[in-house]
């Protein structure tokens, strides 16, 4: 119990200090993870020794609930964040960027530990683990006041709504291994019925149809008159945790479907919502990432790296860039709406994150034998959380200095906020 209270002492200071800067943290070098993950290192077992989640009977489950939580939290967030007519406007592009993007990067993954030596199957389970953008990272980099001055909207908008969308669809590339290894007759056909058809599709239908409800009900006793102006985040918040819990007893992919459940909703509210993304971001980020990297930061796996294999030292960072540069390159002659600035900002900004903490913690807890893969998602998600986070503002500004071109980003993006 002692233990408890200390956590969460540190993470409350941590969440305090921040709430304190946090203008001043979004414009520096830094990001809320890369700080709460320095934290977790610095009190963890390998310094301080204050936090030692390694006494913790069930650790990578407690992360793994962790995760699930705040991967939810960030893709409603991101749901929200969408202008009402985007994913309609843009479906061709989003769809391509989704799926073919999304094999892709699978492949390109999976094909540089198969090379350097890994299993065929253990390679396309952590190419799969890899090759979603993080929600929650990405939105350090889309959302800041920078961000809306100097990134068109276009680019900021179809980052949000790849990152939201692939850690979903990642479940079905991830169990897709999971199964052939379990069963070495054709798995294929189970595979798309169950977890293809069933827990994926099936939770896109679902969570439509309850994100629609939801917001004519949201609708109706606005015009009634019967809600407080400053709602959303009740709402957004309940919703997103029922769907997160409800789902999976139904056996359905929970992230996937608070994500559809939460364009569903935007499409119905999108003009009656007072205060709309900004509560559901501020409040995720100051209790659910905060902890998520400070526990994270705690259990990185020292042990473990000095075990790994040369190569995933040396094939991780390459992975975390040439699994995406290539493959939007490859994509961009059916993408008229993106440059090639564009094109490179999309593919070097797609950080890895919690949610490869998801799936590599999902896997020690409901499939064992696939230990081996903690420390390379590990180093994968810190090199990443570290690189992306000093990065950001310094590629953006490079990228994005044209003063008159900068000069309409920021008309377009004072009138968004006034939107809002």
């Amino acid at each position: 119990m002692e233990e408890i209270n200390i956590v969460i002492a540190i993470i409350s200071f941590l969440i305090l200090g921040m709430g304190l800067i946090k203008a001043n943290i979004k414009r520096s070098y830094l990001s809320e993870p890369l700080i709460a993950l320095l934290i977790g290192v610095v009190t963890g077992p390998q310094i301080l020794e204050v936090i030692n989640p390694f006494s913790w009977k069930e650790h990578h489950e407690i992360l793994h609930e962790f995760t699930r939580f705040t991967l939810a939290l960030a893709v409603m967030a991101s749901a929200l964040r969408l202008p009402t007519n985007f994913l309609r406007k843009n479906l061709k592009s989003y769809l391509l960027i989704l799926l073919a993007g999304m094999v892709l990067m699978v492949i390109l993954s999976s094909l540089f530990y198969f090379i350097f030596g890994l299993g065929f199957w253990e390679s396309l389970l952590i190419g799969a683990i890899l090759a979603p953008t993080d929600p929650v990272l990405a939105t350090a980099i889309v959302s800041s006041n920078f961000a809306y001055e100097n990134i068109p909207a276009r680019l900021r908008n179809m980052i949000t709504a790849e990152s939201a969308s692939n850690d979903g669809l990642a479940f079905a590339f991830v169990l897709l291994p999971i199964v052939a290894m379990g069963r070495h007759d054709l798995p294929l056909i189970d595979w798309a019925k169950n977890v293809l058809l069933w827990q994926n599709i099936g939770a896109i239908i679902l969570g439509v149809i309850l994100g629609y409800f939801t917001g004519k009900a949201f609708r109706f006793f606005h015009k009634k008159e019967s809600m407080v102006p400053k709602t959303l985040m009740a709402i957004a918040l309940s919703f997103t945790i029922l769907v997160t819990t409800l789902f999976p007893i139904i056996k359905m992919n929970g992230i996937i479907g608070v994500f559809a459940a939460g364009v569903a909703f935007q499409a119905l509210v999108g003009d009656e919502i007072e205060t709309r993304h900004e509560e559901v971001q501020s409040m995720m980020e100051r209790l659910f990432i905060v902890p998520v990297f400070v526990i994270f930061g705690a259990m990185l796996p020292w042990t473990g790296w000095k075990e790994m294999p040369l190569y995933a030292w040396i094939i991780t960072p390459f992975v975390i860039f040439l699994r995406r540069i290539p493959t939007l390159f490859v994509l961009k002659p059916f993408l008229p709406v993106f440059s090639t600035k564009d094109t490179f900002f999309m593919g070097w900004f797609g950080p890895i994150g919690v949610a490869a903490l998801f799936y590599v913690t999902l896997l020690l807890t409901r499939y064992p034998g696939h230990e081996q893969l903690w420390p390379i998602v590990a180093y994968a998600v810190l090199f990443s959380t570290v690189i992306h986070a000093v990065t950001a503002n310094p590629f953006s500004r490079r990228l994005y200095h044209n003063q008159k071109e900068n000069s309409k980003i920021r008309h377009d993006a004072s009138n968004q906020i006034k939107s809002e």
